[in-house]
């Protein structure tokens, strides 16, 4: 399900302000980066087929779609370290 406008204006916001936490500079413009939130909001929702059919059928019938985002945050997590 896609996030609501005010949902990526959360993650908006919380990604600008751990930038600026973290004093990263960065020459992209505020609506370039909220734009690109939306954009892999939607990307997700595009490409979750893809990704279901990348897991074993096996884990796929048994993990709901949260075990599964979860799963994959945590490859994600791991490969960039990242959060």
């Amino acid at each position: 399900m896609a996030l609501t406008s005010g949902q990526i204006d959360d993650v908006w916001c919380g990604w600008m302000k751990s930038w600026s936490d973290s004093h990263r500079e960065s020459s992209l413009s505020k609506a370039s980066l909220r734009n690109a939130v939306s954009n892999i909001d939607t990307w997700l929702d595009d490409n979750g087929s893809s990704f279901d059919a990348a897991l074993p059928s096996e884990v796929s019938a048994v993990l709901s779609t949260k075990e599964k985002a979860e799963l994959l945050m945590l490859i994600a997590h791991k490969r960039y370290e990242v959060l």
